[in-house]
């Protein structure tokens, strides 16, 4: 009988990792960020290849708006354009960590991308979006009735669509919204014979807004003192301060960020969350006091809320940059891209860790982002 003797050769991870990062994986993943990273689409981006650690401040340009166009007359009017500056902190240095052993790259097919990477870069994309909807908070007008439990549809649409006007916002119009809201909408504008959005699944362009859907527009829950109806300015308040101090509150109640309150016609939202002691707070504001505040004023706290928002490109600025590399990086194999699309650095790396006898793969980004114009966005409110 004659017997076959087979040299069976089971390739080391590390060493199949080396060769592919760069070539093969990095693409694959860079893709994959961009496309989970949907507000990154939708918002401005500031991207240099320059090197940065979490903690710095990047000073960048706000973007200018001019008022109206005129009528040419015999005097020219010019508008004074102011050259404003925001600082941005770099404060967010997000990583997903994963190993694996040679035994579970040795059943993959050769090219073939683990799908723990794709589960990270997806994980990168939604902690992105998560920190977009956050500074999001910082955003006080709204539309219609904030708190409202109604059905939304064409009405709140309409709303929204003014409060922008007033706010002269104009150009590229964009509403995010949670699944809940979507489906609102598609009931509304599927009950005739606009079928086209039932069939597609999704709303598509309404009056004037380009409107997605997104798992993550999480409603907004307000604190206690919401329920409160005598809240009133314990002391006046001038015009420029960013601290309000409230009375009349039940003892123990409390506004937490992003909770919007009202006074007169201007709306402000809460930069830091407070317990009111003997009914008594002092509030800090993302916003500055618009107009003169007497005490006594009455002051209305919104309800719990959808986070649906509509802004345009401008309201919200994502700063990315790539990362300083890592000291003592012997034995650390390194592979960095940034994203052709959107210039999103994204770094990855690897090693051979004897303790857990796997190699770990390390995908990080460096970003920060800031409500720069917050004045260009709304939070969407029913009737």
């Amino acid at each position: 009988m004659t017997h076959n003797h087979n040299l069976v050769v089971m390739t080391a991870f590390g060493n199949d990792l080396d060769a592919l990062v760069n070539d093969e994986y990095m693409p694959l993943l860079i893709q994959r960020l961009r496309n989970g990273a949907t507000l990154a689409k939708h918002i401005k981006l500031d991207t240099e290849d320059a090197a940065f650690e979490k903690g710095e401040t990047l000073r960048v340009v706000k973007p200018a708006t001019v008022d109206e166009a005129r009528e040419h007359g015999e005097a020219s009017v010019a508008t004074d354009m102011v050259v404003e500056k925001v600082d941005v902190t770099l404060d967010h240095h997000l990583y997903v960590e994963v190993k694996v052993t040679d035994r579970e790259i040795a059943k993959t097919r050769p090219g073939a991308l683990p799908s723990a990477l794709e589960a990270a870069a997806d994980k990168l994309a939604e902690a992105f979006n998560s920190k977009v909807y956050q500074c999001a908070k910082a955003v006080s007008g709204y539309s219609g009735v904030l708190d409202s439990q109604n059905e939304r549809g064409k009405k709140s649409l309409i709303l929204a669509k003014k409060a922008l006007n007033v706010k002269k916002v104009n150009p590229d119009r964009v509403m995010i919204v949670s699944p809940e809201t979507e489906s609102d909408y598609l009931t509304t504008f599927t009950s005739g014979n606009d079928q086209k959005a039932e069939v597609e699944g999704h709303v598509g362009r309404r009056m004037g807004f380009d409107i997605y859907s997104d798992n993550q527009c999480e409603d907004h829950i307000a604190g206690t003192a919401s329920l409160d109806d005598s809240i009133v300015t314990a002391i006046d308040v001038t015009t420029g301060s960013t601290v309000i101090v409230l009375s009349g509150a039940t003892d123990g109640a409390t506004l937490v960020v992003g909770d919007i309150i009202t006074i007169g016609k201007e709306s402000y939202s809460v930069s830091e969350s407070v317990t009111f002691t003997g009914g008594t707070a002092a509030v800090t504001l993302f916003d500055t006091i618009r107009a003169d505040v007497q005490a006594g004023a009455q002051v209305a706290v919104s309800g719990d809320h959808r986070g649906d928002i509509a802004f345009t490109q401008d309201a919200f600025l994502g700063v990315f940059r790539k990362l300083v590399p890592p000291l003592n990086a012997l034995g650390v194999t390194i592979g960095e891209i940034t994203d052709p699309v959107l210039g999103i650095p994204m770094r990855m790396l690897s090693w051979y860790n004897p303790s857990t006898e796997s190699t770990h793969v390390k995908l990080e980004i460096l970003f920060g982002v800031k409500a720069i114009c917050p004045e260009r966005a709304i939070r969407v409110g029913g009737h």
